[in-house]
């Protein structure tokens, strides 16, 4: 298909109108909107496009022509339209992508949000609508974490995934402060060490902007909620082993603090949902702390609405098998009964 066919320019905003795949590599320094009616458009260059945003019903991706952007790329440099079929920022076979930080107004679109980078800080809402197709996937070589508190990841029926350390060199974590990760029947998994997430986010040496400090463990939920609504929940951390005093090398750690807002955390799914938590604890450094596979906190005021359960009524049973091997946990609860 000719350029002239596929790309029309109508002063400062590009439309892209035909139902293929246009692939555009040069510098795309334009200042006005990108109209994607049908089909996709793909950026493929280190440098991103200065358009000021997305329309249509087609699929977005922008990516390097290597293994990394040259700056950090940052969303809010974008509006997105609701209805858009997909999104995809960085190279997804890449283990040398650059920072991402979520920022801005929320991004909510029709179809899967996939964001690959070197650190992923989330700090705005993401919201998938698509019933079967609507999959979120953040892949970070190093971290994933929250800047911002009080936010939501969601989709309709799709599933979540959250992969750290995706280059498998052992440091990369996943730290979510008052997270809310809701599927209504997708899949939910928090994982690492590989782009699909199956083995572990492992601890490194990361606090977050507002104070709160998960260093040096793999998986950190503060004050969170993970509701799967009949899908499956896979949470797998690995703690690193701190040099610092006073840092605990935790594996899965669950925890909520009401000096630091928190309401207690809710794991939860239903029907023929389960729930699968692997801890893996980093060596002790000091006395003072320790370096749990699997730590579930609470203080006196959030400890009645800490809960890890499968349905919501009638639990009869918590955990079907607790096995405890060094500083290993792995926790079950594929047949807790509500």
């Amino acid at each position: 298909m000719s350029l002239k066919r596929d790309l029309l320019i109508v002063f400062i905003q590009i439309v892209k109108s035909a139902s293929n795949t246009l692939t555009l590599t040069g510098l795309q320094t334009y200042t006005g909107s990108t109209n994607v009616t049908s089909g996709a458009i793909v950026f493929t260059n280190n440098a991103t496009p200065t358009t000021s945003g997305f329309t249509g019903a087609g699929a977005v991706t922008i990516q390097p022509n290597g293994s990394a952007f040259t700056n950090a790329f940052n969303t809010a440099n974008y509006t997105y339209a609701t209805t858009l079929t997909s999104l995809t920022i960085g190279n997804a076979t890449s283990v040398a992508n650059i920072d991402i930080t979520v920022n801005g107004t929320a991004i909510n679109i029709s179809g899967p949000i996939n964001l690959y980078g070197g650190n992923i800080a989330l700090n705005t809402n993401l919201t998938t609508t698509a019933a079967a197709t609507g999959n979120i996937t953040l892949a970070a070589a190093g971290s994933i974490l929250t800047n911002t508190s009080g936010l939501a990841i969601t989709t309709n029926g799709s599933s979540i995934l959250f992969a750290a350390d995706t280059d498998n060199s052992g440091a990369g974590a996943i730290s979510l402060d008052r997270v809310s990760l809701t599927t209504s029947g997708g899949d939910i998994t928090l994982g690492g060490g590989a782009i699909d997430g199956s083995g572990y986010a492992v601890g490194s040496n990361n606090a977050l902007l507002n104070g709160m400090t998960p260093n040096y463990r793999g998986v950190w939920l503060h004050s969170s909620s993970i509701n799967a609504g009949g899908g499956n929940i896979a949470i797998r951390g690995k703690g690193a082993s701190p040099t610092a005093y006073g840092y605990y090398g935790i594996g899965v750690d669950i925890v909520s603090f009401s000096s630091a807002s928190g309401t207690g955390d809710v794991i939860q799914t239903s029907g023929n949902g389960s729930i699968s938590i692997v801890g893996i604890g980093g060596a002790n450094n000091d006395a003072g702390s320790h370096p749990a596979g699997i730590n579930i906190y609470s203080d006196s005021v959030a400890e009645s609405t800490n809960k890890l359960m499968k349905g919501i009524e009638n639990i009869e049973e918590l955990v079907e098998q607790v096995s405890v091997n060094s500083n290993q946990v792995s926790v079950d609860a594929e047949k807790i009964s509500g």
